[in-house]
């Protein structure tokens, strides 16, 4: 069923276009002329009270009205996207003043009142203008205006009586200077938060990535003095502790565990021989071996988020030592000489590898295909050849405690390829999941390695 659209949105839509940018610039641009509409509309009286020349006077609104029309134009056609300034803040606004300008010329006896419009139009720029422009258009709005009133007084003495123009002069040089610098104050102050802006969300991706905390005397604080500054490193740095004590503090209890698990395997396996006996002690096994295993993954989880990443591999050698003795896993794409990655932890990225060939034959099928490319990027990659996963799931899979609804009966705990997932994000990483039909193919992207070891 279709929806009704009211004829005056779509005439607004056309007027407008949907692009939500291009909209807020024509309709500035629609602003300033209805500004352009209400001085046309001054000079006719001033014609009409024999103040103005017609003929100036017409000319005048013509040029007005065919400058409105060319800005337009240009913005509903989208070429001003072209352009460094696609908002066209500095051509409107010269534009503008040399109008004000030329009324200035026309106005006779009300040329007076003309000094308005001018500060009008760098009062409409004032939010838009760097402090470069802001400077160019008020020394351009002092020459225009100066270059006429001279003219005019050379001219046309009695009108523009020259006493008369110095003052108005001087009143402009007074007018035109304040509003720059108001421009250049609030230039400097966006683009200062622009900056803020830009390092801070800098700063979350650090820290989102390898919970790297600002430190207290880091450029972005001591220079900026920002509060927010303050605030976002004390809540990094508190939730980097609370992290750190919730890791210190699973792994101390997975730890601790063990002991007693260790225990009970013991007395399982110390049960007298007797019927119905077997099936029990094998039950106890079975599960105090789960356990261990979720264990280890939690310890390796908490590794994971703490293990030091300063050393340098071979990712090449890597990959033959996790490799090696593994009958169902063939290695299809090589470097033929060492590929050193730097910074890295050999211990936390033989960790993932290992995850993920346990994973991949714990729900995949044999055979398993590993490969090492290293050019713009480098990367390691495994695919089994397996039932492969569903599309839709590739991101929940990341995540700790997540599991196929085919696997729940299987062994596992779920923090296989989150523990890959973190130790390729503190290696400056990502994982990358796809189907490859059939099976899945798991890639881990990791920054450029050197076929020179660093240091040599």
């Amino acid at each position: 069923m279709r929806h009704f659209v009211p004829p005056q949105g779509s005439l607004l839509a056309l007027l407008l276009t949907s692009d939500a940018g291009q909209s807020l610039r024509i309709q500035r641009s629609m602003l300033a002329s209805i500004v352009y509409i209400v001085c046309s509309g001054l000079i006719v009286y001033g014609v009409w009270a024999k103040v103005a020349r017609p003929l100036e006077s017409y000319l005048l609104i013509a040029a007005m009205l065919l400058a409105c029309g060319i800005f337009y134009g240009v913005l509903r056609s989208g070429w001003n996207q072209r352009l460094s300034d696609p908002s066209l803040t500095m051509p409107q606004i010269l534009v503008a003043l040399t109008l004000c300008a030329c009324a200035y010329g026309i106005a006779n006896q009300g040329h007076g009142g003309m000094l308005m419009p001018v500060a009008l139009v760098l009062v409409f720029g004032v939010f838009n203008m760097s402090q470069r422009q802001a400077l160019f258009a008020s020394v351009y709005a002092l020459l225009s205006l100066g270059s006429v009133m001279l003219y005019k007084t050379l001219t046309d003495p009695l009108v523009y009586p020259p006493h008369l123009q110095f003052a108005l002069f001087l009143m402009a040089m007074t007018i035109v200077p304040t509003i720059a610098g108001v421009a250049a104050t609030l230039s400097k102050m966006r683009r200062r938060i622009t900056v803020q802006r830009i390092q801070l969300g800098a700063a979350m991706q650090r820290f989102r990535a390898n919970g790297e905390v600002p430190a207290a005397h880091s450029q972005e604080i001591s220079q900026e003095h920002d509060p927010l500054w303050q605030q976002f490193a004390e809540l990094a740095q508190q939730r980097r502790d609370l992290e750190e004590r919730r890791s210190m503090m699973l792994a101390a209890i997975s730890h601790d565990l063990r002991s007693p698990l260790g225990r009970i395997r013991l007395a399982a396996e110390l049960l007298p021989q007797a019927p119905g006996v077997d099936v029990r002690r094998e039950a106890i096994v079975r599960n105090v071996g789960v356990a261990n295993r979720l264990l280890t993954s939690f310890i390796d989880m908490a590794r994971a988020d703490h293990e030091p990443v300063a050393g340098r591999v071979d990712l090449r050698a890597l990959v033959h030592d996790v490799t090696q003795g593994m009958t169902d896993l063939v290695l299809v794409e090589l470097p033929n000489q060492p590929h050193w990655l730097l910074p890295a932890s050999a211990i936390a990225l033989e960790r993932a590898l290992h995850n993920l060939i346990d994973n991949a034959n714990q729900y995949g099928a044999p055979p398993l295909e590993l490969g090492l490319r290293c050019e713009a990027h480098t990367l390691l990659w495994l695919r089994d050849h397996g039932p492969g996963v569903d599309p839709t799931q590739f991101e929940h899979f990341l995540q700790p405690f997540t599991r196929a609804e085919s696997n729940r009966l299987r062994p596992g705990t779920g923090l296989g390829l989150a523990i890959v997932q973190r130790t390729l994000t503190r290696h400056g990483g990502r994982v990358v999941l796809m189907n490859a039909d059939p099976g899945l193919r798991v890639e881990l992207h990791l920054p450029r390695c050197e076929s020179v070891e660093p240091g040599y």
